[in-house]
């Protein structure tokens, strides 16, 4: 799968390249399943989630209307990229949901 020198990764070896790079189903279908939503979901989506960041970052996170307005200028396939590559995407979610509905923003 990968390879470990003295128990550290070895990013020069090829197996391990291959490892890190190789392309992931998970991302790739979550892509392909948020790239089939609305303009306005992908919105409502990367909002929640971003505000969820800010929101374990801060403890605090900005008006949801505010955020949408924000994504409203990108292009919905670059919010689609940013949100397939978060790694804790759930975390980010249940974090602005709570951020959302707990606290009225």
């Amino acid at each position: 799968m990968y390879e470990l020198s003295d128990g550290v990764l070895n990013l020069g070896d090829e197996k391990t390249s291959q490892y890190v790079f190789a392309p992931c189903p998970k991302a790739e279908a979550l892509e392909t399943y948020l790239e089939s939503l609305a303009n306005e979901d992908v919105l409502l989506i990367a909002a929640v989630m971003y505000g969820g960041r800010d929101f374990l970052s801060f403890g605090r996170a900005q008006p949801l209307d505010d955020m949408i307005e924000k994504f409203c200028e990108e292009g919905s396939h670059s919010l689609v990229a940013s949100i397939a590559e978060k790694a804790p995407l759930a975390e980010y979610l249940a974090a602005g949901i709570e951020a959302y509905t707990a606290h009225g923003n």
